[in-house]
């Protein structure tokens, strides 16, 4: 397994892997989800956290995202943002689909 260096993530890096991960699970491009993500955290965040999701197997995002949700989003109610943001990502092209939702339950799971 690969390994990453967290330790200097803010916030903003954290929502970015987490997002830019979502986006590219459903296998359709992720250029309009990009310009959204670019938006919410910047260009230079979205662009470095894409190379690393992208340089991380599935397996391993997932357990980054796990390790590292409670240090970014450390209550319930950071939890229930956290979650309405990725939904609200999901949800751009009008549906929520069945490989989407469990993988939201999945993730939800971690936490």
């Amino acid at each position: 397994m690969k390994h990453i260096d967290t330790t200097t993530w803010s916030v903003a890096d954290f929502q970015a892997f987490v997002l830019l991960y979502l986006a590219r699970i459903d296998g359709q491009p992720i250029d309009e989800e990009m310009e959204v993500i670019m938006a919410k955290v910047g260009s230079d965040t979205a662009r470095s956290m894409r190379r690393q999701t992208d340089a991380l197997s599935d397996y391993e995002c997932i357990k980054v995202i796990g390790e590292e949700r409670k240090r970014f989003y450390p209550d319930d109610k950071g939890a229930q943002d956290l979650m309405q943001e990725l939904i609200s990502l999901l949800m751009m092209d009008g549906k929520l689909t069945d490989f989407e939702s469990t993988l939201l339950h999945r993730l939800t799971s971690l936490w």
